[in-house]
């Protein structure tokens, strides 16, 4: 019996200098969810690939919650920069399919 289970892994969180007045964060909120939560205006947000190809960006001027689960497996990296494009979070992540065999006696 093969089973197919979805693994989002946090591989590293690197965070960047920011303003002090400045509260933007990247936080994993489920399995394929990332909010992204500021108190800032104008902020771009960044997605890239493994091959550091930009795959999304995005404007914001609130909090967004951002659902990956439609991404293949492969590592991604979010980065929220400010309006002068300053980096205020970068989270990198890993979307990994594992199958599973189990053997199972009947009788």
């Amino acid at each position: 019996m093969k089973k197919t289970i979805f693994t989002v892994l946090l591989l590293s969180a690197t965070l960047f200098a920011a303003n002090a007045s400045d509260a933007t964060t990247i936080n994993q909120v489920g399995k394929f969810k990332f909010s992204v939560t500021t108190t800032d205006k104008n902020l771009t947000v960044l997605i890239y690939d493994s091959n550091n190809e930009l795959i999304h960006k995005e404007y914001l001027n609130s909090n967004k919650l951002f659902k990956l689960d439609s991404l293949s497996d492969g590592q991604y990296t979010i980065k929220v920069l400010d309006w002068k494009k300053n980096p205020l979070d970068s989270k990198t992540f890993e979307i990994k399919t594992e199958t599973k065999r189990d053997l199972i006696v009947l009788n």
